[in-house]
């Protein structure tokens, strides 16, 4: 999580940053949609997750923290991972 930490945090951005995960299937199951995977890890703010079927995609802002959004929230950069 390094690379969140130094995009939305280190940097002080005021950007919204996509993760990349969403529940869209089963509320409150967040996977990742490049592999599928589960995300064993997690960072959201108190209270979140807290949009149920409404808000299924996971955004990091400024303070480091995870929120759980509706999946058309304007002006969103993803966070991408690359095979080395």
């Amino acid at each position: 999580m390094t690379i969140i930490y130094h995009c939305a945090v280190r940097t002080g951005s005021s950007h919204v940053f996509w993760l990349g995960a969403s529940d869209w299937g089963q509320d409150g199951q967040f996977y990742w949609l490049r592999t599928g995977q589960n995300v064993a890890y997690n960072n959201f703010a108190a209270g979140y997750p807290s949009g149920g079927r409404a808000e299924s995609c996971i955004y990091v802002w400024g303070d480091g923290l995870w929120y759980d959004q509706f999946c058309t929230v304007a002006d969103v950069r993803p966070l991408c991972q690359t095979v080395s």
